[in-house]
């Protein structure tokens, strides 16, 4: 779907123009706010070290679409509403198997979006 449109790597995501992205793509389902969605999970796993996949489209589910976001967030508030969306049925559909996340693995989420922080300001 993505090579199709010349959208290769995630720098090429990054760039894209969430209009553009789904005129190109031609999918129903695929709009400007999808794409931004995608956007804003990719810079999550570029930027919070270890972060996979399933937890950047967790945080973003959670209304967490920003390193910054991440790094400020109260651990059990986030905990909190990690688990409500790893637990709905399209959480499980996320998570393929893999386990809720717990206050342990939201607090490293935190703590390694808060070690992002200060790499940024020294760019």
């Amino acid at each position: 779907m993505f090579l199709a449109v010349g959208i290769k790597t995630a720098g090429d995501l990054l760039a894209l123009n969430p209009e553009r992205g789904a005129m190109l793509l031609n999918i129903p389902q695929v709009t400007p706010k999808l794409i931004e969605l995608w956007q804003d999970q990719a810079r999550l796993c570029c930027e919070i070290a270890n972060l996979r996949g399933h937890d950047a489209q967790i945080l973003v589910g959670c209304g967490y679409r920003t390193t910054d976001s991440v790094a400020s967030a109260d651990p059990e508030k986030l905990t909190q509403a990690a688990i409500a969306i790893a637990t709905s049925p399209a959480g499980q559909r996320v998570l393929r198997g893999c386990a809720v996340p717990d206050f342990n693995e939201v607090s490293g989420w935190i703590r390694a979006a808060q070690l992002h922080q200060p790499q940024r300001a020294a760019a």
